[in-house]
């Protein structure tokens, strides 16, 4: 009882944004843990807020090999920016035959450098054929069409229906499509652990009995909820990422099943139908990185700034003097390369610093190893300041200290860069070949910015350079980006519902002949 009260009160600190309060209750809980299970739970908190070392500890004591423990080290090394270690874990002969750790090393195969979206997919076609097999022992099921059906019985299934960018960026369609009863009738299946400000305004744009948690349920007993729904579409929002249950749709529990939102290449699965995309996204050729028909939408991502959002403020260059790169985003994709282009950009803007910001930031050996990336490339250690967790408002607010965004790659920013956009700092980003190496590129095209995306190493370091050169437009465009951003389809909601409605009742991505009349 001790144990879970202070496991508890720990959460608690944590979603009000009190990191050392919620460290101090974890260290409390840890002091009682007594099983291995028990060190997981609060290692896997500490990894939450980026307390390397109490994970580390925690980890060290358990005793015997599991899944969770399989899963908390491969973690905790991603943390730390080792991909390779991260991956040599979810290899280890433990792990292969285990599917939510095969979906993990899928998932941090996108963090490699140079991209492969062709060996992700091999991967992902080898993780669904072993998932057919295991899904093989639970009862058969086959949602074929209803035929004439309206309006259409829509579900979306995540484990992120909270603060998290799959929630964040979920909300606008949601309410789209409940704006439109005649046409569609809202499921949600929710596999979180987590039920926030987010949550309750996601759960107003569903019918409270039309909101279940799977969270808890087995796979056949979860499957035998989202069959019984009855559903004409199922959208899985969740792909290979963590609290995933994509292994549900190697059933049709749906005629109709779609892949959208927090994944961003195949699923591996001949049973989803489609993969929702835009064209920056996923042009012409990425077919070839996906089992799934791509479903281009006006824009895959549809932003929509939180309540109380802090405003815009002027250009930190004309308090400081000096121009302040940013980047927010996860440390798994600051790779060598990354450090290399940015330590150029550094060395050519005299007295420039760098801002980064992630939770692994509140661990001070850490800090200290990730100045030294830079020095090792010319750069004083003064010139980097590293910030760690804060709770959302107060991270948008902490652009009123960046002039210019910096996207790292191949794997780029999703939400981070939306927001840094919003809050009026111009992006700096490369496209690759794969949609999670085109995100930025995406974002800056929509708003009309497509000279803020490169090609290669060289012109995305001439664009940064350009930017830095001119601190007047710098001021003059940062309170530009909203209004950019809320004529564009980044804010059209109806548009992408609009379309993607329209390819359902017309037919054009159902393999049952689905149609609305």
């Amino acid at each position: 009882m001790a144990f879970a009260a202070s496991l508890a009160e720990g959460d608690q600190f944590y979603q009000s944004g009190q990191a050392e309060s919620a460290r101090n209750a974890w260290s409390k809980a840890f002091s009682l843990a007594l099983t291995d299970a028990e060190r997981c739970a609060v290692a896997g908190r500490f990894l939450s807020l980026g307390f390397l070392a109490e994970a580390e500890e925690a980890l060290s004591l358990c005793q015997v090999s599991s899944a969770s423990l399989i899963a908390l080290r491969s973690s905790l090394a991603l943390e730390r920016g080792e991909v390779e270690t991260s991956l040599t874990f979810l290899d280890d002969e433990a792990a292969r035959d285990n599917l939510t750790l095969m979906s993990n090393a899928l998932l941090v195969a996108h963090y490699l450098t140079p991209e492969n979206p062709l060996a992700i997919k091999n991967k992902s076609l080898q993780w669904a054929a072993k998932a057919k097999v295991q899904r093989d022992v639970l009862p058969a099921r086959s949602r074929s069409a209803r035929g004439s059906s309206k309006p259409l019985r829509m579900g979306f299934m995540s484990g992120d229906l909270c603060a998290h960018p799959v929630g964040f960026l979920i909300g606008p369609i949601l309410q789209a499509l409940a704006a439109r009863p005649d046409d569609v009738e809202l499921f949600i299946f929710d596999n979180g652990v987590q039920n926030d400000w987010v949550t309750d305004r996601l759960k107003s744009f569903c019918r409270p009995d039309h909101w279940h948690m799977i969270r808890h349920l087995n796979d056949d007993d979860a499957s035998q909820i989202i069959f019984d729904t009855e559903l004409d579409i199922l959208v899985d929002c969740s792909g290979h990422t963590s609290r995933s249950r994509i292994g549900l749709l190697t059933h049709r529990l749906a005629p109709l099943q779609i892949s959208w939102g927090g994944y961003f290449s195949t699923t591996g699965l001949d049973t989803i139908d489609a993969v929702i995309m835009d064209r920056f996204h996923a042009p012409e050729g990425s077919e070839a990185y996906f089992v799934e028909k791509i479903v281009h939408v006006p824009s895959r991502f549809i932003y929509a700034p939180p309540p109380a959002c802090p405003p815009v403020t002027d250009a930190p260059y004309f308090r400081n003097g000096v121009i302040s790169f940013g980047s927010f985003n996860n440390i798994a994709k600051i790779n060598d390369d990354v450090v290399k282009t940015w330590s150029s950009i550094l060395n050519k803007v005299p007295g420039s610093r760098l801002i980064l910001k992630w939770r692994c930031f509140a661990d001070s050996k850490f800090c200290d190893f990730t100045k030294h990336r830079f020095v090792q490339h010319g750069i004083e250690s003064g010139r980097i300041i590293l910030r760690p967790f804060s709770i959302y408002r107060d991270t948008l607010a902490e652009y009123r200290d960046v002039d210019i965004a910096l996207d790292p790659f191949p794997f780029t920013g999703g939400q981070t860069s939306l927001d840094a956009l919003w809050m009026g700092v111009p992006l700096v980003t490369m496209a690759g070949r794969s949609p999670v190496a085109r995100q930025g590129h995406a974002f800056v095209n929509l708003i009309g910015k497509s000279e803020w995306s490169s090609s290669n190493e060289s012109d995305y370091i001439q664009c940064a350079l350009t930017l830095a050169r001119d601190p007047d437009a710098l001021r003059s465009m940062r309170f530009d980006q909203r209004t950019l951003i809320h004529h564009s389809k980044l804010s059209d909601a109806v548009s992408f519902v609009d379309v993607l409605i329209n390819a359902i009742q017309k037919g054009d991505i159902s393999p049952s002949g689905l149609k609305a009349q």
